[in-house]
């Protein structure tokens, strides 16, 4: 009998213990919604072992790219003023070839 009290004994000893481990838990797992991690890996750079053949090639073709880039955006900016030029270069001709009838209208009449 006195062997089953003192299991009994134990038995509450170790729910108590585990209630009060799962209390623990509980609190660190609602403090870990709060967390952050903040990782920053720093090491050494790696050696650059480029060949200044290979440095003056890479520059030629990043010239190129930028060239072509430049080309690009001339012939879109073309591409985006030809629509008003279609309409407002024929309009100043037409201004112009009045303006010049003009003129040499008053300049027969002023002769």
């Amino acid at each position: 009998m006195s062997d089953m009290i003192e299991i009994n004994r134990r038995i509450l000893e170790v729910n108590r213990e585990l209630n009060q481990l799962n209390g623990v838990l509980r609190e660190y797992d609602s403090l870990i919604d709060y967390s952050e991690v903040y990782l920053s890996i720093n090491g050494p750079k790696a050696k650059d072992n480029t060949t200044l053949g290979a440095k003056i090639g890479n520059a030629f073709v990043g010239g190129w790219h930028a060239v072509l880039a430049v080309l690009q955006g001339i012939i879109i900016a073309i591409s985006a003023i030809l629509p008003f030029s279609i309409i407002i270069v024929p309009l100043g001709v037409l201004v112009f070839v009045i303006y010049k009838v003009r003129e040499k209208r008053r300049s027969k009449h002023q002769e």
